[in-house]
């Protein structure tokens, strides 16, 4: 236990730092524009979704992923008959074992405390992704009909 809570105030003064590595707020006037310039690390998105991560998890491999990512990207493989394969290397994973990453979990929540202008921009962006699913949703069903 003494770990993991070191573990996770590590990622908080990363994250702490971090924030004010990619923070120009004092610099722009124009929310909208901050956010664009203000890029989120790269460390922080899941290679699958490109989303940020809230859940990051390490496979055995060393590739970090959001959990339900790896997890659904797994399945997948296992319901088309394949071997797990890495989404990075396209190698076999001679293990489905995730390893949680709390530091980098940590991390995350403490850059998006110190950058509250990213929330909205990834909900937004959530959003769309969401209702882009959809739309690609109802025009699957409605080729197949």
């Amino acid at each position: 236990m003494a770990a993991s809570s070191s573990s996770a105030l590590r990622g908080q003064a990363w994250g702490r730092g971090l924030a004010q590595c990619f923070s120009m707020g004092d610099c722009l006037t124009n929310a909208e524009s901050a956010a664009r310039l203000m890029p989120i690390p790269d460390g922080f998105l899941c290679p699958i979704t490109h989303d940020m991560m809230t859940d990051p998890v390490a496979t055995v491999d060393g590739f970090v992923y959001e959990r339900a990512s790896i997890k659904h990207w797994m399945s997948d493989n296992k319901l088309e008959g394949n071997p797990v394969t890495s989404p990075m290397t396209g190698l076999e994973l001679p293990s489905t074992m995730l390893i949680s990453l709390v530091a980098l979990q940590k991390a995350i929540e403490t850059y998006m405390a110190y950058r509250p202008e990213l929330k909205d921009a990834i909900v937004e962006h959530k959003s769309v992704a969401a209702a882009a699913a959809m739309l690609q949703n109802d025009v699957i069903e409605q080729d197949a009909k």
